[in-house]
């Protein structure tokens, strides 16, 4: 059975996509959470926890700051399914995605371009794209 995950992601793709030339922060924004979404899914497959907050409350949701190197580090786990090489790809594009929504989010001065939305969108095809069939 397909995760619910993968549906946020894929909803949330096609948006940034559909974004993109016109509203660049927006189009990054939904970029973003196409990724998340979809490694939230990922990580729940695979039996990862959301971890605990700093005085030690359960989490509901993965932190959005340890995305990239929790999904590195439970994909160098199975070496038959991901290369290093990949591991990384895929960790260097959610931190793009992650750096670049977070300006968008809380930088009310700073300018976004439509290649700047088209990078988003492109870094979210590759996570997309290599969590599909996890996720499916």
């Amino acid at each position: 059975m397909a995760s619910p995950w993968l549906a946020v992601a894929e909803e949330n793709q096609h948006v940034g996509r559909l974004l993109r030339r016109n509203y660049a922060r927006s189009s990054i924004c939904r970029s973003y959470y196409a990724v998340y979404a979809a490694c939230s899914g990922w990580l729940e497959r695979h039996g990862v926890s959301c971890g605990v907050t700093r005085d030690g409350t359960p989490r509901d949701n993965f932190a959005h700051d340890h995305l990239a190197q929790l999904m590195r580090g439970r994909m160098m786990w199975d070496e038959r399914r991901w290369t290093r090489r990949e591991a990384d790809i895929l960790a260097e594009a959610i931190l793009r995605l992650k750096d670049a929504r977070t300006d968008a989010e809380y930088d009310p001065l700073a300018t976004f371009t439509a290649d700047d939305a088209q990078d988003a969108v492109k870094d979210a095809a590759i996570v997309l794209a290599a969590l599909r069939v996890d996720l499916e």
